[in-house]
């Protein structure tokens, strides 16, 4: 068997036309793509993701025998000196609380106090009214009446008296019952503040009841006793508003609340003190930010989208495939591969073609591939095989059209032959591959077209078919090929 070596070149814009004569084997590709595309992405569905703060557990390992007993010392230590710190918090809050129980001024409204007032003025002439001091003598003489009033009203029994008329206790009386001494006007100012604007009256016509029985005998040094005189002025009014009251309200709220709060985390630091362990903390606990991605189902949007890159994908593949099979051809693809193959005269014949490709689009694509000398004939083969033909049977019977394989195209490419040549018979062996012993119909010397199709018969048949013609002795005139 004869082999021949051929180089090929290769024409990218008839590479590309052959590509793309393949467009349905494409668009098969394509909607593979599509479909392959939108299962997996249904099968697989779409994944949501959220950024998770984990922690990551400490690590520990075990004390020593001396390292523990030195640990459970200090928890008593500890547990000591917390239980003190709840016992002095629970003593201090206890002496308070009934304080702030009893208290007038925490029950007061500081934006709406009753208040009771009196001013108590006093009077009187120096012994000595001609002496140069006289004016002196006088103002310390009054100053002097006015803080033993004042001095009588406070640590005299006023205050048991008070107490024992409102039911209260005196520290809470006092808190809200001042008496201040104005020197320049030589009066004792009285003021009574409470919530309740009856009891600031009758606690006030009290004060005023004690001062009266025990202003008799008060004196001054240089002071003419006789002409001591002692006038009272009352008033009322209400409600007022006090800035001194609230103050001293929020003193005792803030007072309470810190006892309580120091109370509760004294407590918490005890309840929070736990017995030392066995072991001890290495590495302590952390944490970490991590992603992490849940599973859903896929959304139409990304089902598509997918499905397009997918058929994109599968598309550029089948670009691919094609183009690497017409660039490392296993069977014959075009005139020229024919030529390469047996080195002789090629012929094409396209009447198969016009009824085969029924598309505009194809035949564009057939006139871009074989150009203007192998055009579409309507007569049913080109005008160049019929010159051919008529060259080789002069003087010639019978013309055989030997093909490796059986194929209906090569009964019309006879019938076609027949029509044209007058006197010679068109006899066709098809079927050689399978069948070599057709050869022995054929006379030897007999005149031979090989006809064959593309993209059919693989070159290594085209090869094995020359040998058999050339051993039966044929003289093998030309080739003619089809789509």
């Amino acid at each position: 068997m004869n082999t021949t070596e051929t180089e090929r070149s290769i024409d990218l814009r008839i590479l590309f036309f052959r590509v793309l004569k393949r467009w349905r084997l494409l668009i098969i590709f394509l909607i593979l793509g599509l479909i392959a595309g939108a299962v997996f992405k249904y099968i697989r569905g779409g994944k949501t993701t959220e950024t998770v703060i984990r922690t990551v557990p400490e690590v520990r390992e075990p004390l020593t025998e001396e390292e523990y007993l030195a640990a459970v010392e200090a928890y008593e230590i500890q547990k000591a000196d917390y239980e003190a710190a709840v016992q002095t918090a629970e003593a201090a809050l206890y002496a308070y609380q009934p304080y702030a129980d009893g208290s007038i001024i925490a029950r007061i409204d500081p934006y709406n106090v009753s208040y009771a007032y009196a001013r108590v003025v006093v009077s009187a002439a120096p012994l000595e009214p001609d002496s140069p001091n006289a004016s002196t003598v006088l103002s310390n003489g009054i100053r002097y009446i006015l803080y033993t009033l004042s001095s009588r009203l406070e640590n005299g029994g006023l205050f048991d008296t008070l107490s024992q008329m409102t039911d209260t206790e005196s520290r809470f009386l006092r808190e809200v019952i001042s008496f201040s001494v104005s020197s320049s006007a030589g009066s004792l100012e009285i003021s009574v503040n409470h919530y309740d604007p009856e009891t600031a009256r009758k606690l006030l016509d009290r004060i005023l009841e004690y001062l009266d029985r025990n202003k008799e005998g008060v004196t001054a040094d240089g002071i003419d006793p006789e002409s001591i005189r002692i006038e009272t002025f009352r008033g009322y009014s209400g409600p007022v508003v006090s800035s001194a009251m609230n103050t001293a309200k929020n003193t005792i709220t803030k007072t309470l609340n810190t006892l309580t709060d120091n109370l509760a985390a004294a407590k918490k630091a005890l309840d929070g003190l736990l017995p030392p362990e066995k072991d001890k903390v290495v590495k302590k606990a952390s944490t970490e930010t991590v992603e992490v991605s849940h599973a859903r189902r896929a959304g139409k949007r990304e089902i598509l989208k997918y499905s397009i890159l997918f058929g994109a994908a599968f598309l550029v593949a089948g670009l691919l495939l094609i183009a690497l099979k017409l660039l490392f051809p296993y069977k014959l693809l075009s005139k020229e591969d024919a030529e390469l193959s047996t080195r002789l005269p090629v012929y094409a014949n396209y009447g198969s073609i016009a009824a085969k490709h029924k598309t505009r689009f194809d035949k564009w694509i057939l006139k871009h591939l074989e150009g203007k000398t192998f055009g579409l004939d309507t007569d049913g083969h080109s005008g160049i095989v019929k010159v051919a033909s008529e060259a080789a049977l002069q003087g010639t019977e019978t013309l055989y059209l030997v093909s490796t394989a059986e194929d209906a195209s090569i009964d019309q490419i006879a019938d076609s032959l027949q029509k044209t040549l007058s006197g010679v018979q068109i006899e066709t062996l098809a079927g050689l591959l399978s069948d070599p012993g057709l050869l022995g119909e054929m006379e030897k010397g007999a005149a031979a077209f090989v006809v064959e199709k593309l993209e059919k018969v693989p070159h290594s048949g085209i090869v094995q078919e020359m040998d058999y013609l050339r051993n039966r002795g044929a003289s093998v005139k030309g080739m003619i090929v089809y789509e």
